[in-house]
């Protein structure tokens, strides 16, 4: 019993220092696009500007709710935490990648944010209710 409570604290130990790994990784890759490209030189660099970015706001979101579940419940299970933390953090980035590409093209409106939040949250109902 004792090894299987290790086991699982280990995993979700290793899961954190790879998220930690990601933010940093990804900090640095969007700052490089962001200081040392110029967007006029193609669509890979915007998709590169985005990919980092959301690989970067994944990663702070995840280690966010994470540490934030863990401290308001700290006898809940870890490994059930980081979960359902990586769900929201991959919902909120869509949510924040989304409205950054709706402003870039110049279509952003007060009733597309809602309707993404919306349909984020009705997302987000439908996992929580499985």
């Amino acid at each position: 019993m004792k090894n299987e409570v290790l086991l699982e604290y280990m995993t979700v130990r290793g899961f954190i220092a790879g998220i930690f790994f990601c933010a940093f990784i990804g900090a640095i890759s969007w700052i490089s696009i962001l200081w040392g490209t110029d967007p006029a030189q193609g669509v890979s660099v915007v998709f590169l500007f985005y990919l980092t970015l959301a690989i970067l706001l994944v990663s702070i979101f995840t280690l966010i709710g994470f540490f934030s579940r863990k401290f308001f419940s700290p006898k809940s299970i870890s490994f059930s935490l980081v979960g359902v933390s990586f769900r929201q953090a991959i919902l909120l980035s869509v949510v924040v990648i989304s409205t950054l590409l709706f402003q870039g093209l110049k279509i952003l409106s007060w009733w597309s944010v809602l309707l993404l939040v919306g349909s984020v949250v009705l997302l987000e109902l439908y996992f929580i209710n499985k």
